[in-house]
């Protein structure tokens, strides 16, 4: 692993008081410290500001503890060492200010950052940043879960690898005996603390802080990485890369892999089955299913799972390792690949299918953000890969067991999409993330992976023409890589061992392109190239660039949506004619062509908005061909209906999958205003429909996971919005009613004007501020505002309102011609016209 500021600057503070040559362990790492230090005051920040913070807090507190011990010592202290404590301090008071730790999820940090706080106070520096309280209870909250009683007498824990944390909390002279190596948990800043806290010196720490000391990436200089040793990490990631793109034993060496092979091999036996990051380091899902894939792919197939199920498996997915707070993607990925590539797949069908539905939650929630890799790429990588392996055992036969909804609604959404995005993301030299090396390897190897899934000619070609021009961009850079600070431990580094590896991949990799991959239905490349060329033709898409590749992965994309919004197309509304699947075509395709403009929107907030376009195109539909018709001159009983079935009683049990809102009692009674004109025993049948189509159609929008955790105000906002819209329907039967009345009424005169009519009902018939404010709960946490202050909630419905008012008029210009054929209310029906 590449140098580490803040492991190195722990390493600065090690004094060795115990025998004749006191004096600091590493006075080059002070020096290190002191030669990275910015004219600002800061230490580098590799990615993050996580980075920046972690860093300035390690490098102040050195500088502290080396003016308190002052001259005569073995290391120089610096004359301006007061200007860098100062400045130090300046930076991390700016930056602490407006740091929101909730975007973090390294390791530790929750801890880390509160206890080098408490250690600087104690140097009289304090920094009461706004978020201090809610990270101290974050770390709070994951010290509660520890034993300090099991910790010392024996019991492995992952906060031994950033002990320096429990600084002041912990007896640091009973945990000699949990020392690997001489190390606490491979952790060169823990095993510093270890040292600075114990009341006896620790030869053994000491032996192995030289030896990282001379071994690491640091080679002497001073610097230390963040972990030391990563064999099993460093070998298992690199060999199961390069046998899974193609590589055989003997273009490796085979007596090379026969010695790793027999390594992780023997460790596996040994320890019943798992394995961690290093040997004797406590044991992980990750570092276990990358060791049983390299050994799966060199054809060694005597170890099994059922260790990596039994002690890894964790409610709905897998937990890397115990007490994690939360569930790591990639590491879910490499579990589910492990399962994928052992023998009797079959076996695993439970726990392949647990894994999978977790995955796809997460890429549909938008929370694809991993804890070990700070790159999307890899992220996206290691999805794609397992999904592949996954189809590939499914056709096999091996996974019959699997619902098939689950790969047609679920797995084939998310690859078209990774192909989408990773398409999009390329850059004009070929190369992706501002031109790293190890990214571009990650993107390459995805577009490889998906080339054999079927597509259009038109979008082989991009993807043929993407893969080659991020090999030729590795290629031109080969033997001088430079590796990317994307790996995230404590703080982010680098490693040039699995830079190499994955660039080696990727350019030793072939697509996989074969007649199966080509669309063989004619038919369907046809209709998706005359969507293409009208959505190609609006303004919006005009100044766009890569517009063309932009399309047609927007095609692609929208097709795999269309078969779920058919399969549930008459779930709520049934037929009102044949017209109908017309307009259903274009609406996935509307969404995923917005999509690509810009930061896409989660899948999910994506599916459930064509869901509603849906919804709401039939419930127009539905209102004016079935309604109306059957109440058109008795409509206030309609009306009684919307307001009964948008009340927050009808839907506060609603279930989206079995939705039925309908209570006899809720009709209307004979005798009243609502029933007058109308025969109880002649229209009730044709009621009580209208009333349980209406409520399933208010349940699924007003019962909506997203809707009902949404803060009352915004459920509120959704129900008054969608009993206007309803509202407006009907009101458009009756203008449309008084509309063919004025054909023959010479005298007749439209009441409304254009201004009034347009940002009223004319507005709220387009659904548009009803689906405005669903969206909001859709892309808002759950508990929390949309719209933090007034001025923002004002502009957001105003935004809405505008939308709603701009869609009315250019709706109405261009259906001028039918509405008068069809004698429908348009603008140019306003008095003013």
């Amino acid at each position: 692993m590449s140098v580490s500021i803040y492991d190195t600057a722990w390493a600065s503070m090690v004094f060795k008081a115990h025998d004749a040559e006191a004096g600091w362990l590493f006075p080059e790492s002070f020096l290190f410290i002191l030669d990275h230090q910015l004219t600002d005051g800061s230490w580098p920040s590799e990615s993050c500001d996580l980075d920046g913070i972690l860093n300035t807090l390690a490098g102040l507190l050195a500088l502290l503890i080396h003016r308190e011990k002052g001259a005569g010592t073995n290391s120089d202290v610096p004359q301006d060492l007061l200007s860098r404590i100062s400045k130090a301090t300046v930076w991390l008071e700016r930056k602490l200010e407006h740091w929101d730790p909730s975007a973090c999820d390294s390791v530790g940090f929750e801890v880390l950052i509160p206890s080098l706080t408490r250690l600087l106070q104690n140097h009289g520096i304090v920094f009461p940043f706004p978020r201090l309280k809610a990270l101290a209870m974050m770390g709070e909250k994951k010290m509660s879960k520890l034993k300090m009683s099991a910790i010392y007498s024996g019991q492995q824990a992952t906060i031994l690898h950033s002990v320096e944390a429990l600084v002041g909390r912990i007896d640091f002279d009973k945990l000699a005996h949990l020392k690997v190596g001489g190390s606490m948990m491979g952790s060169p800043s823990a095993t510093s603390a270890y040292l600075m806290y114990s009341s006896a010196w620790d030869e053994e720490a000491e032996s192995y802080l030289r030896d990282v000391f001379q071994r690491g990436q640091g080679h002497g200089s001073g610097g230390f990485p963040s972990a030391f040793p990563s064999e099993v990490f460093e070998i298992t990631w690199t060999l199961s890369t390069l046998l899974e793109f193609g590589f055989t034993p003997q273009e490796l060496s085979e007596s090379s892999v026969g010695i790793l092979g027999d390594y992780l091999e023997e460790l596996l036996n040994k320890s019943g089955g798992t394995v961690g990051y290093a040997a004797g380091m406590m044991h992980d899902a990750d570092d276990t299913a990358k060791a049983l894939q390299s050994l799966y792919l060199l054809g060694r197939t005597n170890i099994g799972t059922g260790r990596l199920i039994s002690e890894f498996s964790n409610g709905a997915c897998f937990k890397t390792y115990e007490a994690e707070r939360n569930p790591s993607p990639s590491a879910n990925c490499n579990v589910l690949k492990a399962l994928l590539l052992a023998p009797r797949v079959s076996d695993h069908a439970a726990s392949i299918l647990k894994a999978t539905q977790f995955l796809c939650d997460v890429w549909f929630s938008g929370s694809l953000h991993d804890k070990w890799n700070q790159s999307p790429e890899y992220s996206m990588m290691l999805l794609c890969q397992s999904m592949m392996k996954l189809i590939q055992q499914w056709h096999a036969g091996e996974l019959n067991s699997l619902p098939y909804s689950l790969i047609q609604d679920k797995i084939l959404i998310i690859l078209v999409q990774i192909l989408s995005r990773t398409l999009l993301g390329q850059e004009d030299q070929g190369s992706w993330a501002n031109g790293s090396h190890e990214v571009t390897a990650y993107a390459v190897l995805t577009l490889i992976e998906l080339s054999s899934l079927p597509y259009s000619l038109r979008l082989k070609d991009a993807i043929s023409i993407a893969i080659s021009k991020g090999q030729q961009f590795l290629s031109k850079h080969l033997g001088h890589w430079t590796p990317s600070s994307i790996w995230i431990e404590k703080v982010t580094y680098s490693s040039p061992l699995l830079t190499s590896a994955y660039c080696l991949a990727a350019l030793h990799a072939t697509a996989r392109f074969d007649s199966a991959s080509i669309m063989s239905d004619r038919s369907s490349e046809a209709k998706l190239q005359k969507f293409q060329h009208f959505f190609s033709r609006l303004p919006l898409f005009a100044p766009v660039d890569k517009r063309d590749v932009k399309m047609q992965v927007a095609m692609h994309e929208g097709s795999v949506f269309f078969p779920y919004l058919k399969r549930i197309e008459f779930d709520i509304f049934p037929p009102t004619g044949a017209e109908d699947s017309k307009y259903l075509e274009y609406i996935p395709f509307t969404w995923t062509t917005c999509n690509v403009l810009s930061d896409p929107v989660p899948t999910q907030v994506l599916l459930d908005m064509m869901v509603i376009s849906m919804l709401n195109f039939q419930a127009d539909a539905y209102i004016e061909k079935v309604v109306g018709k059957k109440f058109g001159k008795n409509l206030e009983i309609v009306r009684k209906v919307i307001d009964n079935v948008c009340t927050p009683s009808e839907y506060q049990n609603a279930s989206i999958t079995n939705i039925n809102g309908f209570h006899e009692e809720d009709l209307p009674t004979e005798g009243t205003t609502a029933m007058m004109n109308v025969s109880h025993e002649d229209h009730a049948p044709d009621l009580r429909e209208i009333k349980e189509v209406l409520s399933r159609y208010a349940n699924f929008v007003l019962g909506h996971p997203s809707v009902r955790r949404s803060k009352p105000g915004m459920q509120s906002r959704v129900r008054k919005e969608l009993a206007i819209y309803l509202h407006a329907q009907v009101t458009s039967i009756d203008d449309n009613l008084r509309l063919a009345k004025s054909r023959t009424d010479p005298d007749f005169q439209s009441v409304s004007s254009l201004y009034e009519w347009v940002r009223t009902t004319g507005a709220d018939h387009t659904s548009c501020p009803y689906s405005f404010a669903f969206f909001q709960c859709l892309i808002t946490p759950a508990g929390k505002d949309c719209c933090s202050t007034v001025p923002q909630s004002y502009l957001m419905q105003d935004l809405g309102r505008q939308l709603a008012t701009s869609c009315r008029m250019l709706n109405d210009y261009g259906s001028i011609a039918r509405d008068q054929a069809d004698c429908n209310f348009n603008c140019i029906d306003c008095r003013e016209f």
